[in-house]
């Protein structure tokens, strides 16, 4: 009987280091990555919309004759029937779009990295 293998054979603490080790390598990676695929969506949302408000500018300018150093406001009526549903979208990511100083600068967004 002594030379029989034992059924309750536990692991010995090398493997159990190699184990927690591949586990904490894995969730380093993984974990960063799911908390910022949240967030990538309302970027990208926010980058179209702002790209469609800058289109809407240059196209209403273009018509009016505007030059780039003038002035503009998203409330104008204007400038608002150059945008779908002739109104101003709202930022997916719960920002507040401005315009830029003129019309060469673009609009903007109040959330920090959602830019064109």
């Amino acid at each position: 009987m002594d030379n029989e293998p034992s059924k309750n054979r536990t692991f010995g603490w090398p493997f159990k280091i190699i184990v927690s080790g591949i586990v904490l390598v894995w969730a380093s990676i993984a974990v960063p990555n799911y908390r910022g695929g949240r967030a990538t969506p309302a970027y990208n949302s926010c980058q179209v919309q702002l790209r469609q408000m800058n289109d809407a500018l240059r196209n209403w300018a273009a018509k009016n004759r505007k030059q780039p150093r003038d002035t503009y406001s998203l409330d104008d009526p204007t400038i608002l029937a150059y945008l779908k549903g002739s109104a101003l979208p709202f930022c997916p990511g719960g920002g507040h779009y401005s315009p830029g100083k003129n019309l060469a600068d673009k609009p903007k967004c109040s959330i920090p990295g959602h830019t064109l």
